[in-house]
């Protein structure tokens, strides 16, 4: 593992005593994930097999295998890991989770074939070039079998109006050319932003993207939980356009995040 994957495994190794926490205080964060999960569900075949990248504290992990999918969650931090092995014990999923320690740059140690390779909420936004991943995929998926991949894009509509407010670093923010800095649990962390064209162009012509699902492009950020607290009416009635719109052009561009769902055609 080389110095910047170290970097990250000590930076997420911290934050994952913590991680749930956040998200159980986070309705908006909540809502995306169940988004997210509300779309594997329409299109993962029955007992399918996963291969989770940049897993977490195992979340998503825990709610395919509760639906009846086998998932390998990987993730480059230790301290991410074994929140996923406390969580296979504590729901009793051992048949249905196995974990791996690994960098989603070298998936090299990860065996066998699976229906689905998974990233979830910008994990892949870790890293400048996405290529390295997907040049990767063909060894490890199913002739048919999908990505599906939650990035963060660099136009996002709710960061974009701080620029009223006078914040105009942080409503371009996403537009830097070379990432920009993130602090996670007091370690500088490099985020780069990209495109659906931009995945689509790496993933190659062996894949056949589906779908792309803006999450956040006219309800809030996570950042702006606030907002939603303090006027939940209108939050939730933004919410439902998100849900509604989130498949059509600009909202499946111009967003929070951006779900990706591609096929390998293998052709």
């Amino acid at each position: 593992m080389n110095h910047s994957w170290q970097q990250l495994d000590h930076a997420f190794s911290r934050h994952a005593q913590t991680y749930d926490q956040v998200e159980a205080e986070n309705e908006i964060l909540r809502w995306m994930r169940h988004q997210v999960q509300h779309h594997l569900l329409s299109i993962l075949p029955a007992n399918a097999s996963i291969l989770e990248l940049n897993a977490g504290t195992g979340t998503d992990a825990v709610f395919l295998a509760q639906h009846g999918f086998h998932v390998l969650a990987t993730d480059v931090s230790s301290g991410m890991v074994e929140q996923i092995q406390q969580k296979i014990s504590q729901f009793d999923l051992h048949q249905r989770i196995s974990t791996q320690q690994c960098p989603f740059t070298d998936l090299s140690p990860i065996t066998g074939q699976f229906d689905c390779v998974f990233s979830n909420l910008g994990g892949l936004n870790c890293i400048p070039d996405v290529g390295v991943v997907a040049a990767q995929l063909p060894r490890v998926l199913k002739p048919g079998g999908f990505v599906v991949w939650v990035i963060m894009p660099p136009v996002c509509p709710w960061e974009l109006l701080m620029v009223l407010k006078g914040k105009v670093r942080f409503a371009t923010r996403r537009w830097k050319k070379g990432g920009v800095m993130a602090d996670i649990s007091g370690i500088p962390t490099r985020t780069y932003y990209f495109t659906p064209t931009g995945i689509k162009r790496a993933l190659g012509s062996t894949f056949t993207v589906q779908r792309v699902i803006g999450l956040g492009s006219i309800s809030p950020t996570p950042d702006q939980v606030g907002f939603a607290r303090r006027h939940p009416k209108i939050y939730r009635f933004l919410q439902r356009l998100d849900e509604r719109w989130g498949g059509i052009f600009p909202f499946n561009r111009w967003a929070d995040h951006v779900m990706i769902i591609a096929r390998y055609t293998n052709q």
